[in-house]
């Protein structure tokens, strides 16, 4: 796993295109002492440093302080319909996987969304085929 400091998340985000015609692939949380440990999502990306081959990557959440994953009628919780949006906030790491503004200004525009989750640590890493949920 690949710590993402501030400094690099938008090379990440231009790296694997914002999400842009990405899918989720899975969820996982685990628990620990009183609340969220470390909550993943494994999604598929298109990765620009691979010819837009896209790529299954896992981003981990550690420390987490808040999340919300709702599933509206209308929605597919699968498809990330308008890419995905990343930030730091008060000493959070956001990831947003429904933006509704590709440039979140604060902690709101990421509470508006129906899947999203802070922490206090943010790690990715390139998953094989042998690792895909």
């Amino acid at each position: 796993m690949h710590d993402l400091s501030p400094g690099q998340l938008d090379a990440f985000l231009a790296r694997f295109r914002h999400g842009e015609g990405g899918r989720l692939r899975g969820v996982e949380a685990r628990t620990g002492r009183g609340g969220l440990a470390v909550l993943a999502f494994t999604l598929e990306l298109l990765d620009a440093e691979n010819g837009d081959e896209p790529a299954t990557v896992r981003l981990e959440l550690g420390g987490v302080a808040e999340m919300r994953l709702q599933v509206r009628p209308t929605e597919d919780p699968t498809e990330l319909a308008d890419g995905l949006t990343i930030g730091r906030f008060n000493d959070l790491y956001y990831v947003d996987l429904q933006p509704w503004t590709d440039k979140p200004s604060g902690v709101h525009d990421y509470r508006a969304s129906s899947c999203y989750a802070a922490g206090f640590t943010l790690r990715w890493d390139l998953l094989d085929e042998s690792e895909h949920p």
